[in-house]
C-alpha cells in the first residue's frame, strides 16, 4: 500500500501544529533492499521544554519517505546540550545509523 503512514514511538500531537527549531536532509534518492526506494530522510528537532540548568528538552522526529509509505519515528528525547542536533546528524549518517533506522521504518511499512 503506497499511501501508508505510520508514527512510531510517539505521540503525534507532541508536533501537530510546530514548526521544529532545526530541520535537516540526511539522505535522499536512493535505491534500498529490493523494491524499495527512499525518496528522502529528514531529522526535524522540537524544543518541548526548557530547565534552568538542564537547558532545552528537545525531541528528534525522523520523517523517512519511500515509495511505499512514510514513517514518522521518535529518534530520541531528552536534554542533549547544544550541539545535540549536529551530533545526531553525524551519527545517523554514518552506515549503522542510516541501516538501522531504514530496516526499522521498511519492517514497519511491510508488517503493520
Amino acid at each position: 500500500m503506497k499511501n501508508k503512514k505510520i508514527i512510531l514511538d510517539f505521540d503525534i500531537r507532541r508536533i501537530e501544529g510546530k514548526n521544529p527549531t532545526k530541520s535537516e536532509k540526511v539522505l535522499s534518492n536512493i535505491k534500498y533492499i529490493h523494491e524499495y526506494y527512499i525518496e528522502e530522510i529528514i531529522l526535524s528537532q522540537y524544543v518541548e521544554n526548557y530547565d534552568t540548568k538542564l537547558g532545552n528538552y528537545y525531541l528528534f522526529i525522523l520523517y523517512v519517505k519511500t515509495n511505499k509509505g512514510i514513517v514518522l519515528m521518535k529518534y530520541d528525547e531528552g536534554y542533549r546540550g547544544v550541539n545535540s542536533f549536529e551530533s545526531t546528524i553525524e551519527f545517523i549518517k554514518k552506515y549503522t545509523g542510516v541501516s538501522s533506522l531504514l530496516n526499522r521504518a521498511i519492517i514497519e511499512l511491510e508488517f503493520s
